[in-house]
């Protein structure tokens, strides 16, 4: 029986607030010896999940935009093969303002920002604020005022959204219109089905994740964590786990 860590990526794999990797080096380097698989499942652009798998030196599929996008690896050519579902960015930008209506505020998408505006709001550097804004499928936003939706307010709206596909799921920074029928949950069955047909095996898997749109990746799975010391803390007691 084979095995697959999937991890949450801003919160969990590299912190929050600084994006620093060096608590998690020891959980990467205990699964690269064990040849177990890292997939990250991330509200990441495509962009900025390459720029960040080519730095952390990291050569497995992954799921972006909180799950909503696919990059499936292809050992054979070193590329990825990438699946995306719902309409489009375009579509989702065209319906803020009927969102605007449904809930009752002032919304700003994501696209509407400079990348110093992102920069300043997120801690990250111009280059990586301008990755951030390449969306495909899905679509970052906020209150005016730079407030998220409240847990509530969020399963009101998506009661009221399921009518026109769309929901709208919870992040550290910004709220996140998504299709429906995609999401972190949904990926991890997609990427172990892929990994199944590769291995040709069984798979178990573990997740470690800190925030509620993690949930769903957590489901049925391992553990909670917070920061890349606890990531490195959910590897260390899964392989114990595996072992055992």
């Amino acid at each position: 029986m084979k095995s697959l860590f999937f991890t949450d990526v801003d919160g969990t794999l590299i912190d929050h607030n600084n994006y620093c990797h060096d608590g998690s080096i020891r959980g990467m380097e205990l699964l690269s010896e064990k040849s177990i698989p890292l997939i990250c499942i991330s509200s990441k652009t495509f962009d900025e999940m390459s720029f960040l798998m080519k730095r952390l030196h990291l050569h497995y599929s992954f799921a972006f935009e909180n799950g909503s996008g696919i990059a499936y690896y292809s050992e054979d050519t070193g590329k990825y093969n990438v699946e995306l579902t719902g309409p489009g960015v375009e579509v989702l930008s065209a319906f803020i303002p009927e969102l605007e209506n449904i809930s009752g505020k002032s919304l700003r998408s994501i696209l509407s920002f400079s990348d110093d505006e992102i920069a300043h709001m997120t801690g990250l550097d111009l280059h990586s604020a301008s990755l951030a804004k390449k969306r495909l499928t899905t679509l970052p936003f906020i209150e005016e005022g730079n407030n998220l939706l409240t847990d509530s307010e969020i399963e009101e709206l998506n009661d009221k959204l399921a009518e026109y596909n769309f929901q709208i799921t919870k992040g550290g920074r910004f709220n996140h219109l998504i299709p429906v029928g995609s999401g972190k949950g949904e990926a991890v069955k997609k990427i172990i089905e892929f990994y199944k047909i590769r291995f040709k095996d069984e798979i178990i898997t573990a997740a470690a994740g800190d925030s509620l749109n993690d949930i769903p990746m957590l489901n049925g799975k391992i553990m909670n964590s917070e920061g890349p010391e606890g990531f490195t803390e959910a590897v260390n007691d899964f392989i114990k786990i595996t072992a055992g």
